[in-house]
């Protein structure tokens, strides 16, 4: 490796700490990646926390970039953005408790998924606030010197925080899945009942104007 490149593996295990610490709080996404795990086997929920960690890397390189007109901008329409969040995490709580117990892969699977994965993509997009706690992270780990090496470490950022949040997603679907196997059709059901309460219970609190985890 060029020595003058030997920052970057640091750089990219902090970036990490800070993707996991930023995606730990349970919030709406972390809900909804159990319940389809439970409901739909792992690659549902896995897809779900690609969408997240997807979202969470965007806000790194929007701070490892110093783009702050762009964080600037986000900031100004967070209201909105956790308005139009909030209003989609309210039909979602409606459509999960009309939802079948166990849902399996229609004749469209690619369908699904995308679904799984660009609903939690907007969902966490739609939460702005998370480019601020991310750069407190940055701040506490001691990146910000590192952060002015330009496009690399920038590179290095942003697959260090996806790699992170995907990591406790996953951690969240292993867990789901011990219980899975021995989920009958009614108790699924009431999953299904109690998330979408929850969902609906989150996003009017998102309406309302109160900051939530993702």
């Amino acid at each position: 490796m060029n020595p003058d490149l030997l920052w970057l593996p640091a750089l990219l295990v902090k970036s990490f700490c800070a993707g996991l610490a930023v995606a730990a709080p349970m919030g709406p996404v972390g809900v909804l990646c159990l319940r389809r795990t439970l409901a739909q086997g792992w690659s549902a929920g896995l897809l779900t926390g690609l969408g997240a960690a997807s979202a969470d890397a965007v806000f790194g390189l929007v701070v490892a970039l110093g783009l702050s007109w762009l964080t600037d901008w986000l900031l100004a329409m967070g209201p909105r953005l956790r308005g139009l969040s909030g209003l989609g995490l309210l039909g979602l709580g409606a459509a999960l408790i009309l939802a079948p117990a166990r849902e399996e892969d229609g004749p469209d699977p690619a369908r699904r998924w995308l679904r799984d994965y660009g609903s939690a993509l907007v969902l966490c997009l739609g939460n702005p606030l998370v480019i601020l706690a991310l750069t407190a992270l940055f701040a506490a780990l001691g990146m910000t010197a590192d952060l002015n090496a330009g496009m690399p470490a920038a590179l290095a950022v942003g697959a260090g925080v996806f790699l992170g949040s995907l990591a406790w997603f996953s951690l969240l679907c292993a867990f789901a899945m011990r219980f899975r196997p021995g989920l009958a059709a009614h108790r699924l059901r009431r999953v299904n009942q109690i998330t979408g309460v929850v969902l609906g219970a989150l996003g009017l609190a998102m309406l309302l104007g109160w900051g939530l985890a993702r």
